[in-house]
């Protein structure tokens, strides 16, 4: 019984640390993607692509499960939180909204805390500590776009701003997702999560092409969507909440500390930026903060 439930535990690490490779990489695409729509409809296009292949579990609900619940996953989790992170890269850099976004694992640590009675032990808080401490240097260690935020004047204090309120939704979000995939299963809280995050989206992405107008985006454009709406939408959104069947929402959130790291790596394989000593050193605290949490979780 012990072994299963450890093998179990182990999958569902794996499937949050793919989540948040994933992640990693959304950061180019989106920046692709930006150039031929608005963030709002990036946003809606995205999730109403990715909703598609699970409409059929739409039609699956428990009656442990209010509807407000249902909304309220779709709006944290993919109105608010992507409307926010798309707007946001509109004004400042991907450095700055990875090490912002490092907040999650701290911010849903004190909500899995206040909302689900979820522990705060030393470890823990060490892992938090170093993790967080690990995507900064990370971030200031390396070339993060001075000179273009410093051109963006306040218009990065915006973007930062934004980013942060994109954070505080995402842990929202996780906490209650952790209630809710108690009582239904990933794929359909996943099904029900993004067909109201949809419908939340469609009068802004409205308001946005009349405002904007409409233009058909080109094959890099419909490369970026699709890359988007089908892996870091459909199949991320599954595997997340997936593994928050097996970890508590404090613990899940700390992986988000491993996207940055993928960010870094991606835009030096994509965009050939140089990788310095002081971002390994932030890679290594990343793990090993990531390591003391995950020992904390199995203990």
């Amino acid at each position: 019984m012990w072994d299963r439930m450890r093998d179990e535990r182990w999958v569902a690490i794996a499937a949050v640390v793919v989540v948040m490779v994933v992640f990693g990489t959304t950061f180019v695409a989106i920046k692709i993607a930006l150039t031929e729509m608005g963030p709002f409809t990036l946003a809606f296009a995205r999730f109403l692509i990715a909703l598609v292949p699970f409409l059929p579990f739409l039609l699956r609900r428990d009656a442990g499960v209010r509807t407000w619940q249902l909304g309220a996953m779709g709006f944290l989790g993919v109105t608010l939180f992507f409307s926010l992170q798309n707007w946001a890269l509109v004004y400042t850099t991907a450095a700055n909204a990875a090490i912002i976004l490092s907040a999650i694992p701290a911010l849903t640590a004190v909500f899995g805390h206040l909302a689900l009675g979820e522990s705060l032990e030393l470890s823990r808080g060490l892992g938090i500590l170093l993790s967080m401490t690990g995507v900064g240097v990370v971030v200031l260690g390396g070339p993060s776009g001075t000179a273009e935020l410093e051109g963006a004047g306040g218009r990065a204090l915006l973007g930062n701003l934004l980013v942060l309120g994109a954070a505080a939704s995402w842990a929202l979000y996780t906490v209650l997702g952790r209630r809710v995939v108690g009582r239904l299963s990933p794929a359909a809280s996943t099904a029900h999560t993004m067909a109201w995050g949809v419908l939340f989206l469609l009068p802004f992405a409205l308001g946005e092409m009349v405002v904007g107008g409409v233009s058909w985006p080109t094959l890099q454009g419909w490369a970026a969507l699709l890359f988007l709406a089908l892996i870091a939408s459909g199949l991320a959104f599954f595997l997340y909440l997936f593994s928050l069947t097996r970890l508590e929402a404090g613990e899940a959130s700390l992986y988000v500390n491993l996207a940055p790291v993928v960010s870094l790596v991606a835009a030096y394989l994509v965009l050939a930026e140089p990788i310095t000593w002081l971002q390994l050193l932030g890679t290594g605290l990343v793990l090993l903060g990531v390591y003391l949490t995950e020992r904390a979780g199995r203990d």
